[in-house]
């Protein structure tokens, strides 16, 4: 037992010494890696600092030979680097030149649109300012009453005013008035006659009211114009429009276009004349103290104004609503029952400015 006791303390001797040599030897080694370090970073700072001194130097030895470049005193075919730096500077201040430009055109461009824009606004401003008056409707109880005899079926004049019913012995196409509304047109016969034109007048004209107002007075009628399809090819015509003192202002649908007092055309754009269309035709008067102010004159197209107005070249206070007719059926709205059949345009809308 005492023999392995004194045994094992030998042991843990030898143990401690073998410990301690191995830690100085550790220390040994980490002074040996720490110098080491110290040297390595040493070596490192000196050739930075090299780099840097010969960086500094190249760069003042490259400024010092552009400029004995510059000042002619060394030939140019051995500095290349110099030209192309010279011809990225030139580049680069055209470039500049040319963003100042653009820039300068676009608040140009801007200043510009301002100004139009603010023209635009001002013109709408005014344009709402402006005071837009509703024309008074002014229901007149009317029919087709006069056929023109100037407008005939044939010498005989059979189809008149006062037989609207008859028939032509010639055998030419005429008009007959059905009712106060209506109109048929009667095809002549094949191979014997030919379509006449027909004038048709109402029998109560558009007059201006004689008591006194302060509104604008609006006249108003419309009619529906069936085409007569024919194996003839045979023309389709129509004409509606006022009179007045055996002057003339109408739509010719067939040419598309107006025409006044002294037949003077107004073409109408994208007009065309379809079957079944509903046109009508209305006259406004100006309120009583606007003395000096004419009448004007409008037309529409299925509920819409087409074309301008137009204003009689002569003063009148009284207008007569006609038609011309060939191949075509008419049915004439003149407001007598409004409620039960009211106009296709609405004449509560129509604004006068």
């Amino acid at each position: 037992m005492t023999e392995n006791i004194s045994s094992d303390f030998e042991l843990i001797q030898i143990n401690d010494v073998m410990e301690l040599e191995n830690n100085s030897k550790n220390i040994q080694i980490n002074e040996e890696v720490k110098d080491n370090k110290d040297d390595l970073v040493e070596n490192n700072s000196l050739e930075n600092k090299k780099e840097n001194v010969n960086s500094y130097d190249t760069t003042l030895a490259e400024y010092y030979l552009y400029g004995e470049l510059v000042k002619g005193r060394l030939p140019a075919d051995n500095f290349g680097n110099f030209e192309e730096i010279d011809n990225s500077k030139a580049i680069i201040e055209k470039k500049d030149e040319k963003i100042i430009f653009l820039e300068n055109q676009i608040i140009q461009m801007n200043a510009s649109f301002d100004k139009k824009l603010e023209e635009v606004m001002n013109q709408l401003k005014q344009l709402n300012n402006k005071k837009c008056k509703k024309a008074n409707f002014v229901l007149i109880k009317n029919k087709w009453k006069v056929i023109d005899k100037v407008w005939k079926c044939c010498e005989n004049n059979c189809v008149n005013t006062d037989n609207p019913r008859s028939i032509c012995i010639e055998g030419n196409g005429y008009i007959n008035i059905i009712d106060d509304e209506n109109i048929n047109y009667i095809n002549c016969e094949e191979g014997k006659g030919v379509n006449k034109y027909f004038r048709v007048c109402v029998e109560n004209s558009f007059t201006k009211p004689k008591e006194y107002s302060n509104n604008y007075s609006l006249f108003y009628f419309e009619i529906k114009c069936i085409k007569i399809e024919t194996n003839e090819n045979r023309r389709n015509w129509l004409v509606i429009g006022l009179s007045y003192n055996n002057y003339y202002i109408r739509l010719l649908a067939k040419c598309a276009l107006f025409k006044n007092e002294k037949n003077e055309q107004i073409e109408l754009d994208n007009f065309k004349w379809k079957n079944v269309d509903v046109f009508g035709c209305g006259l406004v008067y100006p309120p009583t103290y606007k003395i000096n102010k004419f009448p004007y004159i409008f037309f529409t197209q299925n509920g819409q104004i087409i074309g301008k107005e137009i204003f009689p070249k002569y003063k009148c206070d009284s207008f007569n609503p006609y038609i011309i007719v060939d191949n075509c059926l008419i049915e004439a709205n003149f407001g007598n029952d409004l409620e039960n059949k009211p106009f296709i345009y609405d004449v509560k809308k129509h604004v006068v400015f």
